[in-house]
């Protein structure tokens, strides 16, 4: 009996101990999951705070975007100097990835100012054209024309996703803005793989649009197909078909703009880059031109169906480039050149890039280097409102603005494609630049707001490709080589 009852008081002393060791593991294994939690929630505090920090950064983004980048190139100015530093003197060039944009630079906001437009008599293209063709079978003097090609960017703009203006401390350093190309080495370009998909198919129809004609060089031809009509222009003509081929109207640019009074009392206007679109949703053409380059008459011109026959009726109107531009000797100002044009259910936007000029002893202008981009925003409800249009709103920027940190800086901008959406839905229109072509990347701005007040937002996404390119790349040549013959 004694045995058995001291086998209970050892088996119950066992389980006793077992119990505690158990108890022990559980109390271990809940200060761990309340160490755990403990972490969880400090780490939830800081979230918190750095939502508060970055949500500062998106109210006031200049300051942000300005301290980042400036602790970012003092820490570049330090002084080293690398291989790629020394062959390419103050520039800075380093051959690190191009930084990007933190969170908080989501982009600087502009506010636009209302400019007012010139309005001219409409122009009935048909019988202008039938007018045209009644006259003298030859090239007028006016359409003896050389173009000249669109005018390259400042060379310190080549790589502004790495560097500062200058001496490359991002602070300008006062330097002189001059025209030119970026002297990084091209690579070699390569012919792409084909695609596994097979080749697309062919055209259904082909025929001749607008071709050159006299000397105007180069043509810079474009078109727009409408429901009926397809309508393509060069620098010195106008031609519309029907859909099947058929030549409807052909006639000269000049023509089209005759009657325009520019600035200084210029009533036939030198015309270039003209650049012609179809709105499906609203079934009319727009048409952009610019005119006269380097002289105080520099102008952008629009023109807008009133029906959806490009045959037919034009409303015309004229945006002066510089309405305090002067010329003769000692004169000076800007002048609009090279535009590039897209669409939504809101706009109709034109951006240029201006270039200053300035005119010698004897009278002759020329241009002396990059002002900035003019963005022209038209509400499409008033443009397409025969005739009404009195005012566009315009944003620009001076490139003196051009400084470190540049993403959200308008002045930094050169060639803004804005973009077209046919869909007639798309309240935000975007645009796309070349921002650094050396780290293959681009910067992305939008146009926000309403039609009648639009908000411009410069610099929200930087997208970068693995691959770089270049401004004034070389054409590929008939056997795949870079300058090869057809090159």
């Amino acid at each position: 009996m004694s045995h058995a009852l001291n086998f209970a008081r050892a088996l119950a002393s066992s389980a006793r101990q077992t119990l505690s060791r158990h108890e022990r593991i559980r109390h271990t294994r809940m200060r761990i999951v309340a160490r755990e939690l403990r972490a969880a929630r400090d780490a939830a505090r800081i979230a918190l705070c750095l939502m508060l920090v970055m949500s500062g950064f998106v109210i006031a983004p200049t300051s942000a975007v300005r301290a980042t980048t400036a602790t970012k190139a003092a820490e570049k100015s330090a002084p080293t100097t690398t291989a790629a530093t020394a062959q390419r003197g103050s520039r800075m060039i380093t051959p690190e990835p191009a930084p990007q944009p933190t969170s908080g630079q989501v982009g600087r906001t502009y506010e636009p100012k209302r400019i007012p437009v010139k309005s001219f008599p409409a122009i009935h293209l048909g019988e202008a054209a039938r007018q045209e063709a009644l006259g003298p079978a030859h090239i007028e003097a006016s359409e003896l024309k050389a173009i000249d090609p669109p005018k390259g960017r400042p060379e310190w703009f080549e790589n502004r996703g790495n560097q500062g203006r200058g001496g490359g401390d991002g602070g300008g350093g006062g330097d002189e803005i001059t025209i030119g190309m970026a002297d990084e080495a091209a690579p070699q370009p390569q012919l792409p793989t084909p695609s596994a998909q097979g080749s697309s198919p062919g055209p259904h129809k082909t025929f001749k649009g607008e071709f050159l004609t006299g000397s105007t060089i180069p043509p810079d031809t474009m078109g727009a197909v409408g429901t009926n009509h397809v309508m393509s222009v060069s620098n010195n003509q106008i031609r519309i078909h029907t859909r099947d081929g058929v030549q409807l109207v052909r006639m000269t640019l000049n023509a089209f703009w005759a009657g325009v009074t520019l600035e200084g009392g210029i009533t036939t206007p030198s015309t270039f880059d003209p650049k012609v679109f179809y709105d499906r949703a609203v079934d009319k053409y727009f048409f952009f031109t610019s005119a006269n380059s380097t002289s105080p008459a520099s102008s952008v011109l629009l023109a807008i169906t009133q029906g959806n026959n490009p045959t037919g009726t034009w409303d015309r109107y004229v945006f002066d480039a510089d309405p305090t531009a002067t010329s003769g000797p000692g004169g000076s100002g800007k002048w609009a050149d090279y535009p590039t044009i897209g669409f939504n259910k809101n706009w109709i936007v034109a951006n240029y890039n201006v270039f200053n000029y300035a005119c010698n002893g004897a009278g002759v202008c020329a241009t002396t280097g990059y002002a900035g981009p003019y963005i022209y925003v038209m509400n499409k409800g008033d443009a397409y409102d025969g005739g009404t249009l009195t005012d566009v709103d315009l944003f620009t920027d001076t490139v003196a603005n051009c400084v470190s940190p540049f993403n959200g800086i308008l002045g930094c901008g050169f060639t803004m494609a804005p973009s077209v959406a046919e869909d007639n839905t798309s309240e935000t229109l975007y645009f796309v630049e070349d921002w650094d072509s050396v780290f293959g990347q681009l910067r992305v701005s939008k146009l926000t707001g309403t039609a009648a007040a639009p908000v411009l937002t410069v610099g929200t996404q930087f997208p970068q490709s693995t691959e770089n390119w270049r401004f004034n790349a070389a054409r590929i040549g008939t056997g795949g080589v870079a300058g090869a013959s057809g090159g």
